[in-house]
């Protein structure tokens, strides 16, 4: 049986085979014939819209299958078959609502296209395009863009589908049917419903593999077939994939521009141009995704390619396409309601229905488009970075660059904190172009202005711009600073130090007068005042020009103002009466807080051990910043978080006077300024002796202070005493002999040792001193001490000061022998009234005392009796 089975089918194939032979008029008389066959089988199997019968489909497959074979053995005649073979195959499909029949009639269909497109072209195969086509290609896949469009059946119309995409991913043989396929592809999108994905694939194969196979004149039906599925509203990811396309598409034209020779600027308009015209409608479509892709997209399209265009175009891009947009979308910002979206339901639990989680940033369709106004400010400020030169020689370009900044300026004042943070940012990267041959000094200007201008809105009253926002300014204003110093003029210098100080007297958005004062120590608060005064400490250097108009000791000024203001009191206003603020300036409630002043401290310090800045600047601030550091350093307030605050502050000021005088003083010594050197020395030094008698003598006392203080004085101090008049060395030494502590009497001991002027003053105050200790002989630690300073002072009496200066003397020779002889006098007066106080100590019952005062006796005994000599 299976034998006699496998002859007949030989025997079958041959006779088919056999229709090779037969001539044109008997070929399309068998073809009628086949199809009228098929007609019955499928009408007996079909009509009831229901699955044909299994054991039937092999049979009416028969018919089909061997009606396409017949038109494929006769290849070369094709053209006389084929109106024949399409219509009954649109017969069989177009109308039939059976899904099994639609299959099966799909895939000899799908046979008969594959393999007629992989025939060998001839002439006469054209004649069966008809009208409004023109090669046998387009004529081969129309009945599939047919059935697409037509077919009752959806798994007809899917089956089609398939076809269709199953061409384009073999990509072979389709020629000149480009046209059509992306047009039936289109077809789905814009009709949407089912088959869009697959549909969708077959356009992503196309534009990925298939763009140099195209002709020139597909590439709009290629644009229209994205903008399409970017616009269908099925499935949201196809269109957010879709926009993906547009970029691979943007990079294929720009590429085909470049290495084009002639005809540039009509490539350019028949393929950049409606690219990103679709762009464009897609960064206003109303779904977030969609649009937010859309716009990133178009930017980067213009940033990475559009200096590739041809300068028409590429001013068309930029000012009519991209500014066109922005423009649309600020309107549609505007406009978009601010009532917070109800969240969608997405199913039920337990009877309970679940509702998708929505962010609160996105719960409104104007903080949604906040969202891509925000992608727009970045993206025009990539793209003016970019291409800064190459779009600044664009015929009204400073229009446009001025509503620009006026888009800035707005965005800043009124935007929602990621609008108003967008916006600073895209001034930054605009700025970052300081310096080339495009952004002028003129347009540079016009650029800070608007920093400027925003920083006095937040500094105003009443403004409602967050501390967010303000963060993010000052931090965008230290990197143009960092990264483009050398294009600062002195102006820029003196409006970066004004926006410092607005910033650090309002660090966040104004509150109701209703509202707690509550401010000081809040992070947002700290993170921006820390951020100015970090910009303040990295001023130096400045060009000459800057310093010559008086930069340093402004800044200077504004840190010294708000470690008074936060100390409050009389040093407050003092200063507030010197105007140390710039000009203008609002100071929130409670900004001024003792974590600011001992920031401030620190930062005041890093500026005087700068060498950048000038001596004469630092001996300028000398006196007002000793002056109000020393107020910090004995500043206290009860209260257990605000002592602690202030325990913290007097640390930092401490080390700070440390730094101002160790900077300062040397400066106030050598300043060149003439007008400087009367009165303002001596205050400088009227102000150095008040900061040492309000540490060393006043009513509160730190050890720590003391110390720090003591040192200071010894090694930063006394080196310059030589300078300072009388009164001032006599203050000095006054404010440490103001306790005799152990500590203040190693202090002046150790200040006579060090020679010059305020040695011999110190030997005056330590003399009496130790002369009432070892009387009393009643503090045992003391009297040690004294007794070691006196064996001391026996050893080596007499210290001079022979490389001082003695600006008081006409004659320096008369001067020195008129010192030496009398600190000849005052040395034998001194040890001689240390030895007449030994008594009590000889008496001691201390054997250690009793044993040391002996030897201290016979120490100054000896040393009176060779100063005698």
């Amino acid at each position: 049986m299976d034998t006699t089975v496998a002859v007949l089918q030989v025997a079958e194939q041959q006779l088919f085979e056999s229709t090779a032979k037969l001539d044109d008029d008997a070929l399309c008389a068998l073809t009628k014939a086949l199809a009228w066959a098929s007609s019955a089988e499928l009408g007996r199997l079909g009509g009831g819209g229901g699955k044909a019968p299994v054991n039937g489909s092999k049979e009416r497959l028969f018919m089909l299958e061997r009606l396409v074979d017949v038109a494929l053995i006769n290849s070369g005649r094709i053209h006389k078959v084929w109106s024949d073979v399409e219509a009954h195959l649109l017969s069989c499909i177009e109308k039939e609502p059976s899904a099994e029949l639609c299959r099966i009639a799909t895939a000899s269909l799908a046979r008969l296209c594959v393999s007629a497109l992989e025939l060998p072209r001839t002439p006469e195969m054209d004649s069966l395009a008809s009208e409004g086509e023109t090669d046998f290609e387009t004529a081969v896949l129309r009945p599939v863009s047919t059935l697409m469009a037509r077919a009752v059946s959806p798994d007809a119309r899917l089956a089609a589908l398939d076809v269709l995409v199953s061409v384009v991913n073999g990509g072979d043989g389709i020629g000149r049917a480009w046209f059509s396929v992306l047009r039936a592809l289109r077809g789905v999108a814009e009709r949407g419903g089912e088959g869009i994905a697959l549909a969708f694939s077959g356009v992503k194969v196309i534009v990925e593999d298939h763009m140099e196979d195209l002709p020139d004149d597909v590439s709009g039906e290629v644009i229209a077939a994205v903008s399409a599925f970017v616009a269908q509203r099925a499935q949201v990811n196809i269109s957010i994939t879709a926009v993906s396309l547009a970029w691979t598409l943007s990079d294929y034209f720009s590429r085909k521009v470049t290495e084009t020779k002639v005809g540039k600027e009509a490539l350019a308009e028949r393929g950049m141009i409606p690219l990103l015209s679709v762009m464009r409608d897609a960064s206003m479509d109303p779904r977030p995704e969609v649009r937010n892709g859309a716009c990133r997209t178009i930017t980067s399209t213009l940033v990475s390619n559009g200096d590739k265009l041809p300068a028409r175009i590429w001013r068309g891009a930029v000012f009519d396409i991209c500014f066109g947009l922005v423009d649309d979308i600020r309107a549609a910002t505007a406009g978009a309601s601010q009532e917070e979206q109800v969240a969608p339901d997405i199913g039920e639990l337990d009877g309970r229905k679940i509702q998708m989680l929505v962010h609160h940033s996105r719960n409104s369709a104007r903080k949604q488009w906040d969202e891509t106004e925000t992608l727009a400010l970045s993206g025009v400020g990539r793209l003016l970075r970019a291409h800064f030169d190459a779009v600044a020689k664009f015929d009204g370009f400073d229009k446009r660059f001025e509503w620009y900044l006026q888009w800035v300026t707005q965005s800043v004042a009124q935007g929602s904190p990621e609008v108003s943070c967008s916006a600073v940012k895209s001034l930054q990267t605009v700025l970052e172009a300081g310096g080339s041959t495009g952004m002028t000094r003129a347009r540079w200007k016009k650029a800070t202005k608007v920093l400027m201008t925003s920083a006095k809105g937040m500094n105003a009253a009443g403004s409602k711009i967050s501390g967010k926002t303000r963060y993010e300014f000052i931090d965008v204003f230290g990197k143009v600073w960092a990264s483009k110093r050398a294009v600062f003029d002195k102006e820029d210098v003196q409006s970066l130090i004004g926006v410092i100080d607005m910033l650090a007297r309002a660090p966040d958005e104004w509150l109701e007068k209703s509202a707690p004062p509550a401010r000081a120590g809040r992070y947002s608060t700290l993170r921006v005042q820390r951020r100015c005064l970090e910009l303040l400490s990295d001023l130096p250097p400045l060009d000459p020009a800057a310093v010559d108009s008086g930069a340093y000791p402004q800044a200077i000024c504004q840190l010294l103002a708000y470690v008074a203001e936060a100390l409050g009191g009389e040093v407050a206003e003092a200063v507030a009466k010197a105007d140390f603020a710039y000009p203008g300036t609002e100071t929130q409630h409670g900004s001024m807080s003792l974590g600011f002043a001992q920031e401030a401290c620190e930062a005041l310090a890093k500026i005087y051990q700068s060498e950048h800045v000038p001596k004469d600047d630092r001996a300028m601030t000398f006196a007002a910043a000793t002056r109000v550091i020393s107020a910090a350093m004995t500043h206290a307030e009860e209260g257990t978080a605000v002592a602690e605050a202030s325990k913290e502050l007097r640390g930092a000021a401490a080390k700070t006077f440390r730094a101002v005088v160790t900077g300062g003083l040397a400066a106030v010594t050598r300043s060149s300024a003439f007008e400087f050197r009367a009165a303002s020395v001596a205050d400088a030094w009227d102000a150095l002796s008040t900061a040492f008698e309000s540490t060393l003598a006043g009513e509160r006392r730190d050890q720590n202070l003391d110390r720090d203080m003591i040192a200071c004085m010894a090694e930063a101090v006394s080196p310059h005493c030589g300078f300072a008049d009388e009164h001032s060395r006599r203050r000095l030494i006054a404010a440490v002999a103001a306790d005799s502590s152990v500590s203040r009497i190693w202090a002046l001991s150790a200040l006579h040792f060090g020679g010059g002027q305020m040695g011999r003053i110190a030997l005056q105050s330590l003399v009496p001193t130790c002369e009432g200790i070892l009387r009393a002989c009643d503090e045992p630690e003391k009297v040690a001490c004294v007794l070691d300073v006196a064996s001391s002072l026996a050893r080596d009496p007499s210290r001079r000061a022979e490389s001082e200066p003695a600006p008081q003397s006409s004659s320096l020779l008369g001067w020195i022998k008129k010192t030496v002889a009398g600190e000849e006098r005052n040395d034998l007066n001194h040890l001689r009234a240390i030895l007449g106080a030994l008594g009590p100590c000889e008496s001691s019952s201390d054997d250690v005392i009793r044993m040391k005062a002996e030897k201290v006796r016979r120490e100054l005994t000896d040393a009176v009796e060779i100063r005698k000599e």
